[in-house]
């Protein structure tokens, strides 16, 4: 969370990195415990220069003295994978899953020590694509390889990498890249027919649009050549199917780490579980959509606590009504008159409801307003 201003004696807010890459921003961080349900369960916050490691590593602590358990996976994003973290986590006793980082060269030993042919199907189904037909699905295919960490007192232990293809992912970045190259070629075919013309008089001209157009994506597999004819300058453009061809294996290829025994969950388990990070995410992203407060003047650390245990609070409630509407409506989005398939929300609910009205009559009150809303307020109400 953003703290505005500089509030003296704070022990919270400190200048730190957030996680949408803003520097020096004196923040709070505040981190949630999610259930296999999506319920919001559990919160805490922690001063905004701390490393989120050590904030993991005590949270989690915690959690095992509240619950008297201690069968916790905490499943991370990129930034959480470096050596020193890893490391930590591994020694604390803390299983952890994450993708791996593509500097990490997961997929040059694919290249290396795999081929597609060697990849297994893995039996996972999203709930949103669970009511589609099989061949309308997202086909997950992996295999596992052994991946040596180092650790702070010179031993290694071996952790499980495991290479996932996503035909969804792989359907996406091609059409991602093709878009791409559509898009710079029409603007490179502009350039061919102004050849000559006020904005590219000559050669140099054409090479400086150039080095502004092919990067990124259409610089790795566009191929431009400037010459001059006659005065005039030319320019030939084609695409490197090479390029293309070898970028194309890896469409759709990433890799999750982990140290959890084998014994423990297999590769379809590991994806389950990394696909149900997105109930926490998706709590951060409620935080700061729906139940986003307005900005409010605060003067001390209890008022900041105070302030975030509030929306988590709403949370709380938020994620419950969108677990008894999804237990009241097995079917999803369709059964609540949405043109679209999925799960039920509680954003839905909520704008169903909306057009609900108490009106008071001679009978007394009744509420007022489609059929389909006073439906759904009845059985949610009714449903235990």
């Amino acid at each position: 969370m953003a703290v505005e201003g500089s509030p003296e004696g704070s022990a919270l807010v400190r200048f730190g990195h957030s996680s949408d890459g803003r520097e020096h921003l004196r923040q709070v961080r505040l981190g949630q415990a999610v259930s296999e349900r999506g319920i919001a369960l559990y919160h805490r916050s922690e001063q905004g220069a701390r490393n989120e490691t050590g904030v993991v590593c005590e949270a989690m602590e915690a959690l095992r003295s509240a619950l008297g358990r201690d069968d916790f996976l905490l499943c991370g994003d990129t930034t959480l994978v470096s050596e020193r973290n890893l490391g930590a986590l591994h020694e604390g006793g803390i299983s952890f899953l994450a993708p791996l980082p593509s500097h990490w060269g997961y997929r040059q030993r694919y290249l290396a020590e795999l081929s597609p042919e060697q990849l297994s199907p893995l039996a996972y189904v999203s709930a949103r694509q669970a009511c589609l037909p099989e061949d309308e699905r997202a086909r997950y295919r992996g295999c596992e390889l052994p991946w040596p960490l180092a650790l702070g007192d010179g031993r290694t232990v071996l952790l499980r990498a495991l290479l996932v293809h996503s035909s969804e992912e792989e359907a996406a970045c091609r059409a991602s890249r093709a878009r791409q190259l559509a898009r710079a070629e029409e603007q490179l075919a502009r350039i061919q027919r102004g050849l000559g013309g006020r904005h590219y008089p000559d050669r140099t001209a054409v090479e400086r649009k150039l080095a502004q157009l092919l990067v990124g994506t259409p610089g790795r597999f566009l191929r431009a050549e400037t010459a001059e004819q006659e005065g005039k300058p030319t320019l030939r453009f084609w695409r490197d199917e090479e390029a293309i061809a070898a970028a194309e294996r890896l469409d759709g290829l990433y890799c999750l780490i982990t140290n959890v025994p084998a014994e423990q969950a297999d590769a379809s388990t590991l994806l389950a579980w990394l696909k149900e990070q997105e109930r926490v995410e998706r709590c951060h992203r409620l935080l700061k959509g729906p139940l986003r407060v307005r900005p409010l003047f605060v003067q001390n650390d209890e008022r900041i606590v105070a302030l975030l245990a509030v929306c988590c609070f709403a949370l709380m409630l938020y994620t419950l009504i969108e677990h008894e509407v999804r237990r009241a409506y097995p079917d999803g989005l369709a059964a609540l008159g949405e043109g679209r398939r999925g799960p039920a929300t509680a954003r839905s609910v909520f704008a169903l409801l909306d057009d609900l009205e108490l009106a008071h009559g001679p009978g007394g009150q009744q509420l007022d307003g489609p059929e389909q809303a006073r439906s759904l307020l009845e059985r949610l109400t009714t449903t235990r």
